[in-house]
């Protein structure tokens, strides 16, 4: 069987990190659990970017809506049409970030650590 080193103590010269030894059929899993965790990761970070420009009534720069005219009543549709441009990308992020949360790699990952995890143990 090949081991790949993860999680296992081991010294370094700033003190110890934690490496664990893994089979190597493991290893296209946690993988994907980790890019999938850095996605989750960006997707929260883009959704408290927009909802402190929703909460501020600032304009994001992705944002580009043109109207002509500078009057009120321009203004007025120019902060409308970002608010609902706003609105709309927080709930493609939620739809994103609930996708996701549902895949079936997270829960294969957390099965297979345990079953690692019991492996270990014996």
């Amino acid at each position: 069987m090949h081991l790949v080193g993860f999680f296992q103590p081991r010294i370094t010269m700033h003190g110890t990190s934690n490496v664990k030894f893994i089979d190597v059929k493991q290893t296209k899993s946690i993988y994907q659990f980790n890019n999938i965790k850095n996605k989750l990761y960006r997707t929260n970070a883009a959704i408290w970017y927009n909802k402190t420009y929703r909460l501020r009534r600032l304009r994001p720069a992705y944002i580009n809506i043109r109207i002509n005219g500078n009057n009120q009543q321009c203004q007025k549709i120019l902060r409308t049409a970002t608010k609902c441009r706003i609105n709309q990308e927080i709930k493609f992020l939620y739809t994103k970030h609930y996708d996701l949360y549902q895949r079936p790699q997270l829960e294969f990952y957390v099965l297979l650590m345990m079953g690692a995890m019991d492996a270990r143990n014996m």
